[in-house]
C-alpha cells in the first residue's frame, strides 16, 4: 500500500492531476508500466506538481532519486548524474567508445537502481536531454520490468526522444477561478475582469501569473517569462517568424490577401508557415478554425524578439497589404492604424491626414467609436513626433471631440475639445479656437449651437 498524494499548500488546482500522476507512480512501484511523462509549457508548474506527489512517497519510505538535464547541451548521460551520486554508483563518463560507455551505465544504473527498490527515478527537463542519456532512459524500464520502481519525466514537450511511456500527464494552463486563488495566495486582491484579462493573456500559466502580478514590467516582458518564451520560439523558421510578427501586429483575424500582399512569405508558403507555429503550439485554432496566439504573451514574445525597427518594417508592409484591398472605410482605417505605427519611418502629417479620412468614413458607416480610436491614435503620435505643428494637433483634437460625441462619451469629448484650445490659439487659426471652445461650450451649456 503505497502512500497517496493530497493537496499541497501552495498549490493552486491540479487535483486530478496530482491523482492521476499519484496512481501511475503507484503502478510503476507494484510493477506495472513504469514511465510517466509529466509534460507542459515553461512555467506551467510540472516540478511543483511533482514535487507535492512525490513528497509523500518520500515520507512513506521510497527511495527518491532526481537528475536533471543541462540547458545548452549538457555533457554525455548528463541527465543521470543526480541518479548516480544518490545511489554512490561510480562509473567513468569520460573517453572510451560511446557505444561502450552508454551499456556500461546503462548496467551500473540498472543494478544500482534495482538494489535501491522501491524506488522513484525523477528526470526533470528531458527536453535538454542529450542523446546518450535518452538512450538510457528508453531502455532502464524494460530492464527493470515487474520491479518496485517507477520513473517520472517531466518535459516541455509531449514527447521524450523514442521513450514510451505507460501513463502521460499534460498540464495547461489555470482556469479563471484557479489564477484568482493564485493572486489570492499571492496577496493580490483583483476584480473578476481583470482575472479573466490576466488568464487571456498569460494563457494561465501560473509563473507568468505570478511574475506579471509581483511585478510591474512597465511594458516589457520580465527576464524569466521571456527567457521560457524564447524557448518556445526557438527552431521557427525565419519566414514563419515573418507570419507570426504580421499576425501579432495586425491580429489573427488578418485577412489572407493581406498577409499575402504585406510579403511575409511566398503565397504558396503560407499555409506550411501557419502549421509550423500550431505544431510548435504558438498557435491554436479558434472556434471558427483561424489561427490565433495560444495566449497574448506568445504574441507579445513574438514582437519583443523581432525588435522595433522589424516591427515599423513590419506595420509598413501590413499597410501596403491593406491598400489594396477593397477601399472600404475599414481598410482605409488599417491602412492608417499601420501607418501610424511606422512613423517614423513614414511621414507623419501624410499619416495624420489618412487617419482623418479614415476616420470621417468610419463616423459615416456609423462606427464612431472606432473613428475616435483612430483620431486618439493620431494625435498622440503627431504630439510626439510633430508637437510643433499645432494646427495639425487641434484638428485632429476637434475631429476626435466631435467623434466622442457622436459616441455618447461626453467626459472624453470635453478634455478633446479643451485639449485642442491651446494648440489651435498657438496655430493662429480663430475657426478652429471657435470649433474647440463651442466643442466645449456645448457640454456646459446644452442650449450652446452645435458646430
Amino acid at each position: 500500500m503505497h502512500r497517496g498524494t493530497e493537496a499541497q499548500p501552495g498549490i493552486v488546482g491540479r487535483d486530478w492531476h496530482r491523482r492521476a500522476l499519484d496512481r501511475a507512480i503507484n503502478a510503476g512501484l507494484d510493477g506495472g508500466p513504469a514511465l510517466t511523462l509529466v509534460h507542459g509549457d515553461a512555467g506551467i508548474g510540472k516540478t511543483t506538481l511533482v514535487d507535492s506527489v512525490v513528497a509523500g512517497h518520500a515520507a512513506a519510505g521510497v527511495t527518491v532519486l532526481r537528475g536533471f538535464a543541462e540547458d545548452k547541451g549538457g555533457a554525455a548521460f548528463a541527465i543521470w548524474d543526480g541518479v548516480r551520486h544518490g545511489l554512490r554508483a561510480v562509473v567513468d563518463t569520460r573517453g572510451g567508445d560511446i557505444d561502450e560507455r552508454r551499456w556500461e551505465q546503462l548496467d551500473v544504473l540498472a543494478h544500482a537502481i534495482g538494489a535501491a527498490a522501491p524506488a522513484l527515478v525523477v528526470l526533470e527537463d528531458a527536453h535538454w536531454a542529450d542523446e546518450q542519456s535518452l538512450w538510457i532512459l528508453e531502455r532502464m524500464p524494460h530492464l527493470l520490468a515487474g520491479t518496485r520502481v517507477a520513473f517520472v519525466v517531466t518535459s516541455r514537450d509531449d514527447a521524450v526522444g523514442g521513450t514510451r511511456p505507460g501513463h502521460v500527464v499534460p498540464l495547461s494552463g489555470l482556469d479563471p477561478a484557479e489564477v484568482a486563488e493564485l493572486l489570492g495566495s499571492l496577496g493580490r486582491a483583483v476584480s473578476e475582469g481583470d482575472v479573466t484579462e490576466l488568464t487571456a493573456f498569460t494563457g494561465g500559466n501560473p509563473l507568468f501569473v505570478r511574475e506579471l502580478a509581483l511585478h510591474d514590467h512597465a511594458g516589457r516582458l520580465p527576464a524569466v517569462v521571456g527567457d521560457a518564451l524564447e524557448w518556445t520560439l526557438q527552431g521557427i523558421p525565419g519566414d514563419a517568424m515573418d507570419v507570426l510578427l504580421a499576425l501579432s501586429l495586425g491580429g489573427t483575424d488578418l485577412p489572407r490577401r493581406v498577409l499575402e500582399e504585406a510579403g511575409t512569405t511566398a503565397p504558396g508558403d503560407l499555409d506550411a508557415c501557419i502549421d509550423s507555429a500550431v505544431r510548435a503550439g504558438i498557435l491554436v485554432p479558434d472556434p471558427r478554425g483561424r489561427p490565433r496566439f495560444r495566449h497574448d504573451l506568445l504574441s507579445e514574445a513574438v514582437r519583443h524578439r523581432a525588435g522595433r525597427r522589424r516591427c515599423r518594417e513590419m506595420h509598413c508592409a501590413l499597410a501596403a497589404g491593406w491598400r489594396v484591398g477593397d477601399g472600404s472605410p475599414r481598410s482605409a482605417a488599417e491602412v492608417a492604424v499601420h501607418s501610424l505605427a511606422a512613423v517614423p519611418d513614414t511621414d507623419v502629417v501624410e499619416v495624420a491626414d489618412l487617419a482623418s479620412a479614415a476616420a470621417a468614413g468610419l463616423v459615416s458607416e456609423g462606427d464612431p467609436g472606432a473613428a475616435a480610436a483612430l483620431l486618439a491614435d493620431a494625435a498622440r503620435t503627431v504630439e510626439e513626433h510633430a508637437g510643433s505643428d499645432y494646427l495639425l494637433r487641434a484638428r485632429l483634437l476637434v475631429e476626435l471631440g466631435e467623434a466622442l460625441d457622436l459616441a455618447g462619451v461626453a467626459d472624453s469629448a470635453v478634455e478633446a475639445y479643451e485639449a485642442a484650445v491651446v494648440p489651435a490659439r498657438r496655430g493662429g487659426d480663430p475657426r478652429l479656437v471657435a470649433r474647440a471652445e463651442v466643442g466645449v461650450a456645448a457640454h456646459l451649456n446644452p442650449l450652446a449651437p452645435v458646430p
